[in-house]
C-alpha cells in the first residue's frame, strides 16, 4: 500500500525521513541496482506524487538511471488507518450491513470486497488490529487476509460480532454464505463455510445480517430472502419476504431483543422510461416496512413515510425518492431508521440523508413513525452538498444514535465526498455536525480539487464502544476513492472518532 497514517495527532505533513513515510518511500527496491526518490520536502494530507529511480551505480553525475517509476502516495490524518485497497471505489458499500465491528475485548475487525483489478478476480477481504485507548494509536495484528478465493465471484459482504464469535455473509451469483469464526480459548477457530439458501444479490449492494448471540443468524437478500439459523450455520429456513408485486432494492434487517425482525425496503411505484438529470422525471418510490413476529408470521405492513405529505407522490412535477435505507433495534426496542431522499430537492441523484425513529410502546408494539429529520441538508455557506446513504450505530448505556453520511460540495468538477457524523437523541438532533473525513476539503481548501480523495461509503459500526474508564468511540470504515488519472487502486481506511464529549 503506498497510504500512511499520520502518527501524531495534529500533524498535517510529514517529512521524508520521519517514519513511517521513511520506510514507504525506502521500501522500493531493484536487484543489483541503488533506487532513488525526489521527497524532498514534507508530504502533506493527501495525494502527492514521487518519482524513483533506479541507478547503475551510485546515484549521481557519473551514474546512469537506468529506469523511473511514478505513483501516487496518500497520507492521511492520525486516527483514519489504511487497512488495504480494492479496484471499487464502493468496495465498503451498503450502508445497512456493518463492515467494522469490535469484540468485546476490544478488538478491531474490518472487511471489504476487492474487485475490480484486471487479472485478480474479486475476493472478500479481513484484517484486525488493537486500539490503544491511552494514546489513540492503532496496529493491524494481523495482514490482509482472504474470506473467499479469488477464482470465485462474490459480492458485497455484510459482517457482525457476537459474544464469541465473528459473523460474515457475502453474496454469489447464485447464493447468500455464511461463515461464522468462533472465539475458544482466545483463539478465533472459522466453522465450514455455509449455503444459506437464500438467493439475490446486485451489483452495488449485498445481502444485511444481523444475529442474536452466537448460534442465532438472520440473513435478509437483496431479493427478499430472508434466512435464519438457530444452530451456527448448521441449518437454514428460507422464506420470502411478503412484498408487493412492484418492483424493489435496498432491503435491510433489524432483529430487536425479543426476536422479532424488522425490514425495510424501496418501492418503486412509479419509474420514467428514461433518466434525465437536472430536471424532474416524475417518478415516486416508497420506503416499505414490514414485521416478522418471533413466533413467526409477517404483520404491520405500511409505507413509512405514507403520513407525511413531502413524501407523497407529486406526481410528474417531482422525483419523491426515498432510498438506501439502514434500520437498527436499540436496547429499549426503538427502532432507527436513516434513508436518502429528494423531498427537498425534487430530484433523482439531489439526495439528503434523512432520519426517522419508530418508538415502543410495549412488548412486540410500537407507535407510529416519527417525522422524518433532515440529517445534513445543503448548506451553501459551507458548499456543503448532497448527502447519502446514513449509517447508523446505537449505544447501550443510552437512547444515543449517530448517523454516519458521507457529502459532496458544490460547484466541484467531480464527485468529492467527504463524511460526518450526526447525533440523536430521543428521536431529536442534538448539537451540530461531528467531523469524521475531510480528505477533500483539504484538497479543495489546497486548490487541488482534482487530487482529491473522496469518501464513499462511510459505514458505522453498529454500536457504539465503551472502555472501561468511560471513553466512548465511533468506529467507521470507508471507501478514499482515488481519481482516475492517478491509475491507483482505491483505499480501504479504517477510522475511529472518540465522542465522550458529544454524549455528555
Amino acid at each position: 500500500m503506498l497510504a500512511i497514517e499520520l502518527p501524531t495527532a495534529g500533524m498535517t505533513s510529514i517529512a521524508p525521513g520521519d517514519s513511517p513515510l521513511r520506510e514507504l518511500l525506502e521500501s522500493a527496491s531493484a536487484p543489483g541496482l541503488q533506487v532513488t526518490h525526489d521527497a524532498r520536502s514534507p508530504l502533506p494530507l493527501g495525494a502527492t506524487q514521487v518519482t524513483w529511480t533506479a541507478w547503475s551505480g551510485t546515484p549521481g553525475s557519473s551514474s546512469q538511471a537506468l529506469v523511473t517509476r511514478q505513483a501516487w502516495i496518500y497520507v492521511f490524518p492520525f486516527g483514519q488507518t489504511p487497512a488495504g485497497v480494492s479496484g471499487r471505489h464502493d468496495a465498503t458499500a451498503g450502508n445497512h450491513s456493518a463492515k467494522v465491528v469490535r469484540d468485546r475485548w476490544g478488538r478491531v475487525h474490518v472487511t471489504w470486497l476487492d474487485a475490480a483489478r484486471p487479472g485478480r478476480g474479486s475476493t472478500i477481504l479481513y484484517r484486525s488490529g488493537v486500539h490503544d485507548p491511552a494514546s489513540g494509536r492503532f496496529v493491524w495484528d494481523i495482514p490482509v487476509s482472504r474470506i473467499t478465493d479469488p477464482s470465485s465471484a462474490v459480492g458485497m459482504v455484510s459482517l457482525e460480532a457476537s459474544a464469541n464469535a465473528l459473523h460474515f455473509a457475502w453474496t454469489t451469483e447464485r447464493t447468500t454464505r455464511y461463515l461464522r469464526v468462533l472465539n475458544v480459548g482466545g483463539q478465533w477457530r472459522p466453522d465450514p463455510v455455509r449455503d444459506t439458501g437464500a438467493w439475490g444479490g446486485a451489483y452495488d449492494n449485498g445481502s444485511d445480517l444481523a444475529v442474536r448471540g452466537d448460534d442465532e443468524i438472520h440473513v435478509l437478500t437483496y431479493t427478499g430472502q430472508y434466512a435464519v439459523s438457530t444452530n451456527g450455520g448448521a441449518r437454514w429456513r428460507v422464506e420470502q419476504t411478503p412484498w408487493p408485486s412492484a418492483e424493489t432494492k435496498n432491503p435491510a434487517l433489524a432483529v430487536d431483543a425479543m426476536g422479532g425482525t424488522h425490514v425495510v425496503y424501496v418501492q418503486k411505484v412509479r419509474i420514467p422510461k428514461e433518466w434525465k438529470s437536472g430536471q424532474p422525471n416524475g417518478a415516486y418510490w416508497q420506503l416499505r416496512y414490514v414485521r416478522r413476529q418471533a413466533q413467526g408470521g409477517w404483520v404491520d405492513a405500511q409505507d413509512v413515510l405514507g403520513a407525511f405529505p413531502e413524501w407523497r407522490d407529486q406526481g410528474m412535477s417531482r422525483d419523491v425518492l426515498a432510498d438506501w435505507p439502514d434500520i437498527l433495534a436499540d436496547r429499549q426496542g426503538n427502532l432507527h431508521l436513516g434513508f436518502h431522499g429528494t423531498a427537498n430537492t425534487g430530484k433523482y441523484g439531489q439526495d439528503e440523508a434523512f432520519y426517522v425513529r419508530r418508538p415502543v410502546t410495549g412488548a412486540g408494539a410500537w407507535g407510529a413513525w416519527e417525522h422524518p429529520l433532515p440529517l445534513h441538508p445543503v448548506d451553501r455557506a459551507t458548499r456543503q452538498s448532497h448527502s447519502y446513504a446514513p449509517s447508523l450505530a446505537t449505544d447501550a448505556e443510552s437512547d444515543t444514535v449517530l448517523a454516519v453520511v458521507f457529502f459532496d460540495y458544490l460547484d466541484q468538477s467531480h464527485e468529492t465526498y467527504d463524511s460526518d457524523a450526526l447525533l440523536l437523541r430521543g428521536g431529536r438532533l442534538v448539537g451540530g455536525p461531528i467531523a469524521l473525513s475531510r480528505n477533500a476539503r483539504a484538497a479543495i481548501d489546497a486548490k487541488r480539487g482534482d487530487d482529491a480523495l473522496a469518501t464513499w461509503f462511510a459505514i458505522a459500526a453498529p454500536r457504539l464502544y465503551r472502555q472501561a474508564d468511560g471513553r466512548v468511540w465511533l468506529d467507521v470504515l470507508y471507501t478514499a476513492q482515488t481519481p482516475e488519472r492517478h491509475g491507483s487502486p482505491h483505499y480501504v481506511i479504517y477510522q475511529r472518532r472518540e465522542v465522550t464529549d458529544s454524549l455528555k
